[in-house]
C-alpha cells in the first residue's frame, strides 16, 4: 500500500529566506509532488481512519496552509484522536525503510531535540501560531538547527524509530496557538489535518 502522487512541477526551491506563512503562490511553485491519496498499511487497524483521499494542502489560517502528508512515500498507520492507547495528537506515516520528510510549509525551526517518547524531532514555526512538529526521525541534516529558515518542500530529516517508536515511522503534528508558554510546544494545541479544510 502506498501513496498515490498527483503530477507536480518540478522547479527549484523557494530561497530560504522566503517568508514564513505559506500562500498559494508558494503552493504553485513547490519543488515536491505532495501525495493526493493515503492508504491504510497493510495489515493494520485504524479506528480513527479519515478518508482516503484529500487535496495536497490543508487550510490551517487565512495565511497558513500546509502539506496533509509531508513524506516522500508511506501509508497510514494511526489517524488522529482517539484510540485504545489515548488521544493520538496527529498522524504516523509508514514506510519499512528511511524515507525523506519535507518541511510542511516555509518556516523558521524553533526546536531540534530529543525526546523519550517522541524521539528526535523538529518543530517548525509558519507564522500565525501556526506550528509542525515531526518526530521519530532517524537523521537530522546538520543544516537544521533552531533559527534555520526552511521553504515548502524542503528535505528536513529521515523517518525513524526513536523514542517510543516500535516501526519506523512519522509522527506528524500540527499545532496552533502562543508558543510563550509554560510547555512550550507542548502546550499548544493540535488540529487534525486530514480534517481541515483544503487550501485556498
Amino acid at each position: 500500500m502506498r501513496f498515490g502522487y498527483a503530477l507536480g512541477l518540478i522547479v527549484t526551491l523557494l530561497s530560504a529566506c522566503a517568508s514564513s506563512t505559506t500562500d498559494s503562490d508558494d503552493i504553485r511553485e513547490m519543488a515536491f509532488a505532495f501525495p493526493t491519496r493515503l492508504d491504510v498499511c497493510a495489515g493494520m487497524r485504524v479506528s480513527n481512519q479519515p478518508r482516503d483521499r484529500y487535496s495536497q494542502f490543508a487550510q490551517i489560517t487565512d495565511r497558513v496552509a500546509l502539506a496533509r502528508a509531508p513524506v516522500e512515500t508511506g501509508c497510514l498507520s494511526s489517524g488522529f484522536g482517539k484510540r485504545r492507547s489515548g488521544f493520538h495528537k496527529g498522524i504516523d506515516l509508514h514506510h519499512r525503510t528511511a524515507v525523506d520528510i519535507y518541511a510542511a510549509g516555509n518556516g523558521v525551526v524553533m526546536e531540534v531535540t530529543k525526546h523519550r517518547d517522541y524521539g528526535r524531532t523538529i518543530l517548525i514555526s509558519h507564522g500565525d501560531d501556526v506550528f509542525t512538529r515531526y518526530a521519530h526521525i532517524e537523521w537530522i541534516p546538520p543544516r537544521i538547527q533552531p533559527g534555520y529558515q526552511v521553504s515548502l518542500g524542503e528535505p528536513i530529516a529521515t523517518t525513524g524509530h526513536t523514542g517510543n517508536a516500535r516501526a519506523r515511522h512519522l509522527h506528524y503534528e500540527i499545532l496552533f496557538g502562543d508558543y510563550n508558554n509554560p510547555a512550550k510546544s507542548f502546550g499548544l494545541t493540535p488540529i487534525d489535518v486530514l480534517a481541515a479544510p483544503p487550501a485556498n
